[in-house]
C-alpha cells in the first residue's frame, strides 16, 4: 500500500535491493505482455511515482537509492515503459510521461559517470541499463555521443570479469554461470555487435563451465554459491583425450587436470565419460582478487568420490550481514582449510593476493598441486600441498609458519548424510550403499595435537552447519585437527577403502611425508 517506505530497515539488504530495483514491476510487465491489459502498466507507473516521491522529491535517507546495480536495473525498466508508451502499447498522461523522462535523465546522468560504475558484475547491469535508455531513446539530451562510452565500458567489464583465462574472477562458481548467461542475453540485443574480442572470450567461458561441475552434475560451491546442477558436456560430442593429463593410462583410465593460474582454481577429475559411481573430482579454491562474493575460504577444497560429495563447502545462506548464520558460512572454520588462533582470514580488497597457486603437475602416481599465501593480518604463512591419486587417496599437507607459537586447526566438512567416527589416529566415514568407507589419518610434526567433531553446534560458536539453498541451514559433521607451535605441519590423508584393499599408511621422516600402499610409496616434501 502507498506510501511505501523504500528504506525499510526491517528487511535484509538483499530484500531492500530488490525493492529499490523495482523487482515487483517485472510480473506486471509479464502480465501486460500476456494479456494486453493496461492495468498492470498503470500499477507499475504508480509504484515508480511513489519511489520518486520518497527518493527524489522528499530525499529521505535510503542507502539503496543509488545502489549501483539497482540503478542499472531501474534504467532498464524505465526504457521498457517509455518504449511501451511510444509504440502505443500503453497510455500515459503528460505528467506521467514527464516523470518517466525526468527519471530517465537523472539515471542517464548517474550512469555516465565512470566513477559510479562498479568494475564487477554489478557494472554490467549499470551499463546495460544506460544502453537501454540511450540506444532506445537517443533523443534524450545526455545520450548524445554515449555510444562509444557504452561499448568501451561493456568491453572492459567482460574482460575484467573473465580475464585472459575466461574464468569468472568473483570467487564463486555460481557467478561464472550466472554472468555467462547474463552476457549471452545482453549480446543477443545486437547493441554490442562491435565487441568481437569479448564474444571470443565468452565462448571460452562457456567451455570452462565443465571444470566447475562435479561428476553428479552439482556445481562447486566456493564463495557465494547455492546448491545447483548444471549439464556436463556430452562425451559423444568431445575428443575425450583432449583434456587428458595422463593419456598413456599410467594412472588407469584417463584423468583430467585443469589449472587456472591467473584466477586461482585447480580441478582434477575423472574423464568426461566415466561412470558417476566410479568418478572422482578434487577442486581447490585459491582465488583472492577482491572482496566480491569472496568468503574467508583461502585454499579450501571440495572432494567427490564414488558418486558422492565427501568434503563439501558450507554455502552462501543469505546476503544478510547482520545474521550470525551468514557470518558462519563466510568464516574460515566453515571451510576445508586451516584456522589460525580461532580467527577468520581477511577478505578485504586491500589484502587481495590474486591467485594463490604455486604449481601443479601430473606424475606416475597421480597429481600434486601447491598453493600458498601470507596471511598479513594474522602474521602467518600458509603453504598447502595436495597429493591426489583419484579414487584411492588424497593427502592434504599444510605447512604453517609464524614468528610465535600459534594454534593451527585443519577443518574438514562432510556431506550432511555422512558421519565421522573418531579413532586413535584419525576418523572413519562409512559410505552408503556398499561403497566402502573413507579412513582419515591425521598426523603432525607437533606434539599434543587433538581431534574433535562438531555437528550442529551452536555454542560457544556455530560449527558443523551447511546451507544448500537461500536461508537454509542444516547440521553436518565438521572435523577439527588442532596443533600448537611456531612452525607446524598438519597432514590428513583421506583413504578410499574397500574390505579387500591392502592397507595404506602415512609416515614422516623429517620434512618428507610418505604415503605407502601395495603398489608403491609416494614421497611428498
Amino acid at each position: 500500500t502507498f506510501p511505501i517506505d523504500w528504506a525499510n530497515a526491517a528487511y535484509d539488504r538483499n530484500w531492500r535491493f530488490n525493492l529499490n530495483s523495482w523487482k515487483m514491476v517485472e510480473p506486471m510487465f509479464a502480465w501486460h505482455a500476456r494479456s494486453g491489459e493496461r492495468l498492470p502498466m498503470r500499477m507499475a507507473i504508480d509504484l515508480i511515482a511513489d519511489w520518486a516521491r520518497f527518493n527524489i522529491f522528499e530525499t529521505n535517507e535510503n542507502d539503496m537509492r543509488w545502489y549501483d546495480i539497482a540503478t542499472g536495473q531501474r534504467a532498464m525498466k524505465l526504457a521498457f515503459l517509455l518504449d511501451s508508451i511510444y509504440r502505443g502499447r500503453m497510455e500515459a498522461s503528460d505528467a506521467e510521461l514527464a516523470l518517466l523522462l525526468g527519471l530517465s535523465h537523472i539515471h542517464v546522468k548517474k550512469l555516465l559517470d565512470p566513477e559510479f560504475i562498479n568494475p564487477g558484475n554489478h557494472g554490467t547491469f549499470q551499463i546495460h541499463g544506460l544502453a537501454a535508455l540511450c540506444r532506445g531513446f537517443p533523443m534524450l539530451r545526455l545520450c548524445k555521443g554515449a555510444g562509444g562510452y557504452i561499448s568501451a565500458q561493456m568491453e572492459q567489464l567482460v574482460i575484467g570479469q573473465f580475464g585472459d583465462e575466461a574464468m569468472h574472477r568473483e570467487h564463486s562458481a555460481e557467478y561464472h554461470f550466472f554472468m555467462y548467461k547474463v552476457f549471452e542475453r545482453l549480446f543477443s540485443t545486437g547493441w554490442y555487435d562491435d565487441l568481437e574480442v569479448t564474444k571470443g572470450l565468452l565462448a571460452r567461458a562457456e567451455a570452462n563451465k565443465r571444470w566447475l561441475i562435479f561428476p553428479n552434475g552439482e556445481v562447486a560451491r566456493h564463495g557465494d554459491t547455492d546448491q545447483r546442477a548444471e549439464p556436463l558436456p556430452d562425451p559423444a560430442a568431445m575428443d575425450l583425450a583432449q583434456d587428458c593429463a595422463d593419456p598413456t593410462g599410467r594412472i588407469g583410465e584417463c584423468s583430467l587436470m585443469r589449472i587456472f593460474d591467473e584466477v586461482g582454481y585447480a580441478t582434477v577429475r575423472s574423464a568426461w565419460d566415466a561412470e558417476v559411481d566410479r568418478a572422482s573430482m578434487l577442486f581447490l579454491m585459491g582465488s583472492y582478487h577482491s572482496h566480491a562474493h569472496k568468503q574467508r575460504d583461502h585454499l579450501s577444497i571440495e572432494l567427490f568420490e564414488r558418486g558422492l560429495p565427501i568434503l563439501v563447502d558450507s554455502g552462501k545462506f543469505a546476503y544478510d550481514p547482520d545474521n550470525p548464520r551468514r557470518d558462519y558460512v563466510q568464516s574460515t572454520r566453515a571451510h576445508n582449510t586451516v584456522e589460525i588462533d580461532g580467527q577468520d582470514y581477511t577478505r578485504n580488497k586491500r589484502n587481495a593476493v590474486g591467485s594463490m597457486l604455486r604449481g601443479a603437475a601430473a606424475a606416475d602416481w597421480g597429481y600434486r598441486i601447491d598453493a600458498g599465501l601470507r596471511h598479513v593480518e594474522l602474521e602467518a604463512d600458509h603453504h598447502r600441498t595436495l597429493a591426489y591419486r583419484p579414487g584411492r587417496w588424497l593427502l592434504v599437507l599444510d605447512r604453517m609458519t609464524s614468528d610465535r607459537a600459534r594454534t593451527y586447526e585443519q577443518w574438514f566438512h562432510l556431506h550432511e548424510t555422512l558421519t565421522a567416527r573418531l579413532d586413535a589416529d584419525g576418523y572413519r566415514i562409512d559410505l552408503p550403499e556398499g561403497r566402502g568407507r573413507v579412513r582419515a589419518i591425521a598426523a603432525s610434526d607437533a606434539e599434543g595435537c587433538a581431534l574433535r567433531r562438531a555437528r550442529g553446534q551452536e555454542t560457544p560458536r556455530l560449527q558443523g552447519w551447511i546451507s544448500r539453498e537461500y536461508r537454509s541451514f542444516a547440521p553436518n559433521d565438521a572435523i577439527g585437527f588442532a596443533c600448537q607451535g611456531q612452525d607446524v605441519a598438519l597432514a590428513t590423508l583421506f583413504i578410499l577403502e574397500q574390505d579387500q584393499d591392502a592397507p595404506i599408511t602415512l609416515r614422516r621422516e623429517g620434512a618428507v611425508w610418505t604415503i605407502a600402499d601395495a603398489r608403491d610409496g609416494v614421497d611428498v616434501a
